[in-house]
This record gives structure tokens, sequence and C-alpha cells, in this order.
């Protein structure tokens, strides 16, 4: 069974576990936005890191 932990915000990660084990951790995915360049969690890329692992 595959678990998906995720640690929300800016500065968070992903981790991806099977069976027990951790498969992957990777770094929240962040693009700049605007005119201020602030960061924000960029949802398209983490969907895609989903579909990755299925």
């Amino acid at each position: 069974m595959l678990i998906i932990g995720i640690d929300p915000g800016i500065s968070g990660s992903i981790c991806f576990f099977e069976d027990g084990k951790i498969i992957e951790v990777i770094e929240m995915p962040v693009m700049t936005e605007g005119k201020k360049n602030k960061k924000q969690v960029n949802g398209a890329q983490i969907y895609n890191e989903f579909l990755k692992k299925n």
C-alpha cells in the first residue's frame, strides 16, 4: 500500500512510503508569482508527482 505524507507550506515536503519503507522524499514544489515574486506552492507540480507514483 502506498502512503503519502505531506508537510504543507513553502518549506514543507512530501514523502512516499510503501510497505513501511520510505520510497522518496521531495521538497514542496514552489513557484514565484506576481510583481513581488512571492513564493507559493505549485499545486500542478504536486499533482504530477502523485501521477508518477501510480
